[in-house]
């Protein structure tokens, strides 16, 4: 997933991405939850989930020019891993950082809105 964005965007925006969403979603983590702590690199990759979410929408003219299968399998892939990993539910986790999750995607909306902006054709 991340080779396919740094492919996309380069590695400067992808380091830049990486590290404010891993932020963002500590950063929510901490403020709704502040007795706990977080750790790993969870945030971040739901991160960049979410700037998927955002490419599909903001460049959807232009994915369909080619192939519209681009279209079917991004919406597809981001929908089975926010599903797979919300982790709610009788089996859930306890220690796993939903705020966390919430976050990084949420950074990675925003983030990739401003980034994905500019592959606009």
């Amino acid at each position: 997933m991340g080779t396919g964005i740094e492919h996309g965007i380069g590695a400067l925006k992808m380091s830049f991405l990486y590290i404010t969403t891993g932020f963002g979603g500590n950063l929510l983590s901490s403020v709704i939850n502040p007795a706990s702590f977080g750790v790993g690199a969870s945030t971040s990759v739901f991160g960049l989930v979410g700037y998927y979410l955002a490419y599909v929408f903001t460049n959807w003219g232009f994915m369909g020019r080619q192939d519209w299968c681009q279209r079917v399998f991004l919406i597809v892939f981001v929908s089975a891993l926010v599903l797979m990993n919300l982790n709610i539910g009788p089996g859930a986790d306890p220690k796993v950082d939903n705020y966390g999750h919430l976050g990084g995607f949420i950074t990675g909306i925003l983030a990739g809105i401003a980034i994905a902006e500019m592959f606009d054709c």
